[in-house]
Protein backbone atom coordinates (compact mmCIF):
# COMPACT_ATOMS: atom_id res chain seq x y z
CA UNK A 1 0.00 0.00 0.00
CA UNK A 2 1.08 3.57 -0.56
CA UNK A 3 2.09 5.73 2.14
CA UNK A 4 -1.32 8.13 1.11
CA UNK A 5 -3.68 5.16 1.28
CA UNK A 6 -2.29 4.16 4.58
CA UNK A 7 -2.99 7.17 5.88
CA UNK A 8 -6.45 7.83 4.18
CA UNK A 9 -7.21 4.62 6.19
CA UNK A 10 -5.78 5.45 9.45
CA UNK A 11 -7.96 8.99 8.81
CA UNK A 12 -11.18 6.78 8.27
CA UNK A 13 -10.26 4.13 10.99
CA UNK A 14 -9.41 7.67 13.82
CA UNK A 15 -13.39 9.05 12.13
CA UNK A 16 -15.09 5.78 12.71
CA UNK A 17 -13.44 5.69 16.21
CA UNK A 18 -14.12 9.07 17.30
CA UNK A 19 -17.69 8.35 15.89
CA UNK A 20 -17.99 5.60 17.93
CA UNK A 21 -17.01 7.11 21.06
CA UNK A 22 -19.49 10.21 20.50
CA UNK A 23 -22.54 7.14 20.28
CA UNK A 24 -21.54 5.54 23.61
CA UNK A 25 -21.65 8.90 25.53
CA UNK A 26 -24.83 9.86 23.80
CA UNK A 27 -26.02 6.34 24.67
CA UNK A 28 -24.79 6.75 28.10
CA UNK A 29 -26.04 10.14 28.47
CA UNK A 30 -29.20 8.85 27.59
CA UNK A 31 -28.96 6.04 30.24
CA UNK A 32 -28.37 8.68 32.85
CA UNK A 33 -31.57 10.89 31.82
CA UNK A 34 -33.63 7.30 32.05
CA UNK A 35 -32.81 6.92 35.64
CA UNK A 36 -32.89 10.72 36.23
CA UNK A 37 -36.85 10.36 35.01
CA UNK A 38 -37.63 7.12 36.91
CA UNK A 39 -35.98 8.45 39.60
CA UNK A 40 -38.04 11.88 39.59
CA UNK A 41 -41.35 9.60 38.40
CA UNK A 42 -40.97 7.62 41.75
CA UNK A 43 -40.55 10.19 43.58
CA UNK A 44 -43.75 11.82 42.54
CA UNK A 45 -45.77 9.02 42.76
CA UNK A 46 -44.49 8.50 47.09
CA UNK A 47 -45.29 12.58 47.40
CA UNK A 48 -48.38 11.82 45.56
CA UNK A 49 -49.25 8.80 47.75
CA UNK A 50 -48.24 10.42 50.60
CA UNK A 51 -50.30 13.51 50.30
CA UNK A 52 -53.31 11.79 49.64
CA UNK A 53 -52.27 10.07 52.74
CA UNK A 54 -52.97 13.43 54.73
CA UNK A 55 -55.81 14.27 53.02
CA UNK A 56 -57.51 11.19 53.66
CA UNK A 57 -56.35 11.18 57.63
CA UNK A 58 -57.61 15.14 57.58
CA UNK A 59 -61.16 14.29 56.59
CA UNK A 60 -61.40 11.40 58.54
CA UNK A 61 -60.61 14.07 61.45
CA UNK A 62 -63.55 16.67 60.25
CA UNK A 63 -65.84 13.70 59.89
CA UNK A 64 -65.19 12.50 63.65
CA UNK A 65 -65.09 15.85 64.58
CA UNK A 66 -68.47 16.61 63.19
CA UNK A 67 -70.08 13.65 64.50
CA UNK A 68 -68.92 14.59 67.80
CA UNK A 69 -70.17 18.03 67.93
CA UNK A 70 -73.39 16.58 66.49
CA UNK A 71 -75.31 16.19 69.85
CA UNK A 72 -73.92 19.51 70.98
CA UNK A 73 -75.76 21.16 67.85
CA UNK A 74 -79.02 19.15 68.02
CA UNK A 75 -79.21 20.57 71.55
CA UNK A 76 -78.90 24.21 70.70
CA UNK A 77 -81.24 23.69 67.94
CA UNK A 78 -83.87 22.29 70.18
CA UNK A 79 -83.07 25.09 72.71
CA UNK A 80 -83.31 27.79 69.62
CA UNK A 81 -86.72 26.05 68.95
CA UNK A 82 -88.17 26.33 72.84
CA UNK A 83 -86.79 30.14 72.67
CA UNK A 84 -88.41 31.19 69.34
CA UNK A 85 -92.17 29.34 70.74
CA UNK A 86 -91.91 31.00 74.26
CA UNK A 87 -90.98 34.26 72.40
CA UNK A 88 -94.45 33.47 69.87
CA UNK A 89 -96.40 33.05 72.82
CA UNK A 90 -95.45 36.13 74.99
CA UNK A 91 -96.49 37.99 71.89
CA UNK A 92 -99.45 35.85 71.88
CA UNK A 93 -100.18 36.84 75.53
CA UNK A 94 -99.50 40.62 75.05
CA UNK A 95 -101.66 40.78 72.24
CA UNK A 96 -104.25 40.05 73.86
CA UNK A 97 -103.81 41.40 76.94
CA UNK A 98 -103.69 44.86 74.73
CA UNK A 99 -106.98 43.84 73.58
CA UNK A 100 -108.07 42.74 76.64
CA UNK A 101 -107.04 46.59 77.77
CA UNK A 102 -108.30 48.62 74.85
CA UNK A 103 -111.74 46.77 75.69
CA UNK A 104 -112.03 47.50 79.61
CA UNK A 105 -110.91 51.05 78.71
CA UNK A 106 -113.75 51.57 76.44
Amino acid sequence: MEESDKGTVLKKAYAEMESAVRVMVSENKTARFHHDLCGTKDEALRLFVRLKQMIDAQTIEAEITSSNKQPQIDLLEAQLQEAEDIITDLRSEMGQRQIGESEAGK
